[in-house]
């Protein structure tokens, strides 16, 4: 780590799945280009993930957390008559062990602590105040910071954001987290049409045809399970899960579309392949998980689970059939193809009963002496354009970056990043916001990419 010349930038993203150290070296051309050259950029890996030490952990052996992997994945909600309470059960399961290997640290995992952890690094680099860039779940960790300690904010970008009410809640608002995924999945539809049959494999006479055949192979894998080589049965969970992931990153969508063909058809191919080894990649830990000497533990590949229901809090009363029937059904108002993905993680923090020693849940009216900068996609799968919204109004003096494309994270919306960098590089260096309504059009042909 090196000592900042400015104020230091940390580089966030969901716990289990963004590596920050390649998060910078991957797009570090683009991120000096927005936080300027006098800045140096500075990774921060949250408790319980890749290699921070000490290790927290609730899995037992690297058995365990693969069987937990699989559990998880294969409980989907809406996917069988018993997924719910398998899901509910996942949750329990996951308390049982939290109690076996580091309980005395679990309640420390929480984002209030990595926020205190982030302040202590900037103790540590000699600095007054902090500039932020966070994506994802590092909307939430900024967020928390910048209440913790509103008078130390330099500048803070906030992309792809989690409405951070929601966040620390067990009782979850699915409009906050899939409200625009029906939208982004349609834009696939649309984005196949109008590439044309040479360059999508799945393409029809109309986008709404296409949509049609879509759903037609959802259902014929539903019913019938596509052996795959080397790997074993293709079920509804992993699929759907990978259409889910595949909505984040538009650059994939040739592949979706060649696998739903594949699936249509009845046969494993080559692009199933494909997708599956990019589904093993998307859920390899962030980080190398490094093995303590004296214990020989490590962190968890599942971090994510116990972070998010630790934050979550828990729930006091053992729910019923009727009470997980309940979370699904309200999540099948915001979306009927993704209910199962946005009502599992609430099903297993209420059979969890995690709890951080520290939560924030008071969002209302807060002032800093800087305006967080807070940028949105129209069409992101997991945080809706809604939360950059209502998040910018819970910050007052706020601003507001729109950008009109699909995907999560503004990254992921457009190929063409000069106008999002036109807006963040000034806020940077000297603090100045997009006028009100400022919108950033997103240039996306992902047939079309090499």
């Amino acid at each position: 780590m090196v000592k900042a010349r400015e104020p230091s930038s940390s580089i966030q993203g969901v716990p289990a799945v963004i590596r920050s150290v390649d998060f910078i070296l991957d797009r570090g051309a683009l991120l000096r280009a927005r936080v300027g050259n006098d800045t140096d950029l500075i990774g921060v890996v949250p408790r319980a993930v890749g290699s921070t030490s000490p290790p927290i952990t609730c899995d037992v052996t690297d058995s365990a957390a693969t069987r937990r992997f699989d559990e998880f994945e294969g409980s989907q909600p809406g996917y069988s008559n018993k997924s719910l309470v398998e899901t509910y059960a996942v949750g329990k399961a996951l308390r049982l062990d939290c109690g076996l290997v580091t309980p005395d640290l679990i309640p420390y995992v929480g984002t209030v602590h990595v926020a205190r952890d982030m302040d202590f690094v900037l103790q540590a680099l000699g600095q007054d105040k902090l500039s932020y860039l966070g994506v994802s779940y590092g909307s939430v960790l900024g967020a928390t910071y910048a209440a913790l300690f509103p008078d130390k904010i330099d500048r803070m970008v906030l992309d792809g954001i989690v409405d951070f009410d929601d966040w620390y809640k067990i009782e979850k608002r699915p409009k906050l987290d899939i409200g625009d995924a029906d939208l982004a999945l349609g834009n696939f539809f649309q984005f196949c049409y109008d590439a044309g049959p040479d360059k999508c494999n799945f393409w029809y006479r109309s986008p709404e045809m296409i949509r049609d055949r879509f759903f037609e192979a959802d259902r014929r894998l539903s019913e019938k399970p596509l052996p795959i080589p080397g790997y074993g049965l293709l079920k509804t969970p992993l699929w759907r899960t990978g259409v889910y992931s595949s909505l984040y990153r538009p650059q994939t969508f040739p592949l979706l579309a060649n696998v739903t063909a594949e699936i249509y058809n009845g046969t494993a191919g080559p692009a199933i392949a494909s997708y599956l080894e990019l589904t093993n990649n998307l859920t390899t830990p962030a980080e190398p998980l490094l093995v303590d000497p004296k214990t020989g533990l490590k962190n968890s590949p599942n971090a994510y689970l116990t972070i998010a229901c630790s934050d979550s809090g828990a729930r006091v009363e053992e729910l019923e059939l009727s009470d997980l029937e309940a979370v699904f059904n309200n999540c099948l108002g915001a979306s009927q193809y993704f209910a199962g993905i946005s009502s599992q993680l609430e099903i297993v923090c209420s059979g969890a009963g995690l709890s951080a020693k520290e939560r924030y849940t008071s969002w209302s009216s807060l002032r800093l002496c800087t305006p967080i900068l807070f940028i949105g996609n129209t069409a992101d799968p997991t945080t809706p354009l809604q939360n950059a919204l209502s998040m910018s109004e819970a910050f007052p003096g706020s601003g507001l970056l729109t950008i009109n494309g699909t995907g999560h994270i503004s990254y992921s919306a457009t190929r063409d990043q000069e106008c999002a960098t036109r807006w963040i590089a000034p806020y940077f260096r000297d603090g100045t916001l997009p006028p009100r309504g400022t919108v950033c059009e997103g240039k996306q042909t992902p047939f079309e990419l090499p």
